[in-house]
């Protein structure tokens, strides 16, 4: 887990809180902290996401004493990432260009990769990630189109009927039969509510409320199938519940009001968030992903944050978990542009 969830710091992968427990009882036990050692230090932070402690316990290390010449420069470009420095990622990366050790080589090369990738998008060149998946279509879609396919009899004609739609966020209520509704609007944690239930979207099961933040009743004209739904001026922009009450009927749908273009590579386990208003890449924008297991367990998978390219790979793990994991669920949630919700097949194994 990156993510700090609580006041206390937990590592969840017991063979990294091992390693790390052992390394820092070593360190207790020295009088002082080699430069070798404050690299190793480091690593354990930066995988922990402690980035100002990994910076400055960095930025400490007096280059003429460690004897690791690759991984000081590896980290004094990484860590220029987070300061925005990308020239100065560059100019390290450029270093190791023909480095004889293929591995090392190509982390280099990773690293020079995603600078000229971002620059690329930042021009409005099409990304590599880009695909024409289509995410409109939603589950929910689909059952309203197949739920208008089914009113074939007289007796069902009779009954009340309430649907909400989604038309490229514009809410609308199908209705018949029902004269008057209550309209109730639920301001919601979206990443508290996603924890609860990661496979459970526009569905009322997800809801844990008291009452509503703000309500109203409205009178339907019978000659009008379909009846606007205006979200409040206040309520605009926030993620919401619309709960729709009427003929003994209950609907409710999620709204994720967003700025967010999410493109999303199955094959690769891959997925990239830009602004939809320039469709600039987004970095640091907080993904949390949970699994589907074959025995059907549902799961915390990983979480992080998007790399300069507004990029993450939700797939990869180095736990078992990614040998029985069938379906992703992923948050994306940026802190001025909003939150979304997708799901995605594993990928299949690479032959």
């Amino acid at each position: 887990r990156i993510h700090q969830l609580g006041n206390k710091r937990v590592i969840l992968n017991h063979e990294l809180a091992s390693h790390y427990d052992s390394f820092m009882k070593l360190l207790a036990y020295q009088k002082s902290i080699l430069a070798d050692q404050s690299l190793g230090l480091v690593y354990y932070l930066l995988i922990q996401n402690r980035i100002e402690e990994a910076i400055a316990r960095f930025d400490a290390i007096p280059r003429e004493q460690t004897s690791l010449d690759i991984q000081y420069d590896y980290f004094a470009a990484y860590l220029s990432f987070y300061r925005s420095d990308l020239d100065a990622a560059l100019a390290v990366a450029n270093k190791y260009i023909d480095h004889p050790h293929l591995k090392w080589r190509e982390w280099f090369d990773q690293m020079r990769l995603q600078i000229q990738e971002r620059a690329a998008i930042q021009n409005g060149e099409r990304s590599e990630l880009a695909s024409n998946e289509d995410w409109k279509m939603d589950g929910q879609q689909r059952v309203l189109s197949g739920q208008r396919a089914n009113q074939q009899s007289q007796a069902a004609a009779k009954l009340p009927s309430l649907e909400i739609l989604d038309e490229s966020g514009q809410y609308k209520l199908r209705h018949r039969n029902v004269s008057e509704i209550d309209v109730h609007y639920y301001l919601m944690d979206i990443e508290l509510l996603f924890t609860r239930k990661p496979f459970v979207q526009n569905n009322d099961s997800r809801l844990n409320v008291i009452a509503p933040n703000r309500s109203e009743r409205l009178k339907l004209d019978s000659g009008k199938e379909v009846f606007p739904l205006t979200i409040p001026d206040q309520l605009k922009n926030r993620n919401l519940v619309i709960e729709v009450v009427g003929g003994g009927l209950i609907r409710s749908t999620v709204v994720y009001n967003n700025a967010l273009v999410i493109t999303l590579s199955t094959t690769m386990g891959q997925l990239q968030v830009t602004s939809q208003n320039n469709r600039q890449p987004l970095e640091a924008t907080y993904i949390k992903v949970y699994a589907r297991h074959r025995d059907g367990s549902i799961r915390f998978y990983k979480d992080g944050y998007t790399d300069l390219r507004g990029k993450f790979d939700y797939a990869s793990v180095s736990t078992s978990d990614a040998n029985t994991a069938e379906k992703f669920s992923i948050l994306i949630l940026h802190p001025e542009k909003g939150a979304a919700i997708r799901e995605a097949q594993v990928p299949a194994p690479a032959r």
